[in-house]
């Protein structure tokens, strides 16, 4: 609902949001940040919106945010620039961490774009050689329309090849299952908390939205709501209940925007 508020929001307000959609992507953000602690840090990338959620970010926050980075563009996020940050962060954490103190994780999530830029190698090479506790989520896969020429070159890349010696355990798993995901990233977490360096998951998923147009994409919440009805642990009452919730948080959280 957040991220359909928001692409309306884009296409009508006069203070459109900035950010890449989540839409059909929902599964690799969620699956990917629930594991973390309240101590670990995230690198969001272009997932800012379900990761914001996980983390028990209000809403109104998060589209101010959104509106700060399309009025001023020196706001606006680097994919660059969040994965070394994020590889940054995880080295003053190793750093400053004793022995006694359960080590705070990094978690760094990129979409097409940010797998297919040429300093990723490098960087997860030198993540794998200090042992840093930071997890990498990448998307591969992507099908989207009207690509600029970073998303179709990732469009054709499989990062099996060339990372492959990077010297870190690189981890396939289908980025529309939530389930998947997070039992994959859970892990990875674990790995990095313990000391044992850092991960690469490779998220593979052919969802793509176009913020000016819908298309048909995997839908991984009516999957996980399924998921969920098998197992017996879905209530239709408590989804009422929680989307009343989030309808009245969205109602306060666009009119703050558009004041």
């Amino acid at each position: 609902m957040a991220e359909e508020q928001r692409l309306r929001l884009l296409r009508h307000s006069r203070h459109p949001m900035a950010g890449g959609s989540t839409l059909g992507r929902e599964a690799i953000a969620v699956g990917a940040a629930i594991g973390l602690l309240p101590a670990d840090t995230m690198a969001p990338g272009n997932y800012d919106l379900a990761t914001n959620i996980v983390r028990d970010t209000p809403l109104k926050r998060v589209f101010l945010h959104w509106r700060e980075h399309n009025l001023d563009p020196s706001h606006r996020p680097s994919i660059a620039a969040q994965m070394n940050i994020a590889t940054g962060i995880a080295l003053a954490r190793a750093t400053r961490s004793s022995a006694s103190e359960v080590q705070s994780v990094v978690l760094a999530i990129a979409g097409t774009g940010g797998s297919a830029l040429d300093f990723w190698p490098e960087t997860l090479r030198f993540a794998a050689l200090r042992k840093l506790p930071i997890v990498y989520v990448a998307e591969t896969g992507f099908t989207g329309v009207d690509q600029g020429p970073l998303l179709a070159k990732a469009s054709a890349v499989d990062l099996s090849g060339k990372r492959m010696d990077c010297g870190l355990p690189r981890i396939v798993v289908d980025g529309s299952d939530a389930v998947a995901v997070y039992r994959v990233c859970y892990e990875a977490i674990e790995h990095a908390r313990k000391g044992y360096g850092p991960t690469l998951v490779e998220c593979r998923n052919n969802a793509g939205h176009d913020a000016g147009r819908k298309q048909s994409v995997p839908d991984p919440i009516a999957a996980m709501e399924h998921y969920l009805r098998q197992k017996g642990l879905w209530d239709d009452e408590w989804k009422s209940q929680l989307v009343s919730r989030i309808k009245q948080e969205l109602a306060k959280a666009v009119q703050a925007t558009i004041r």
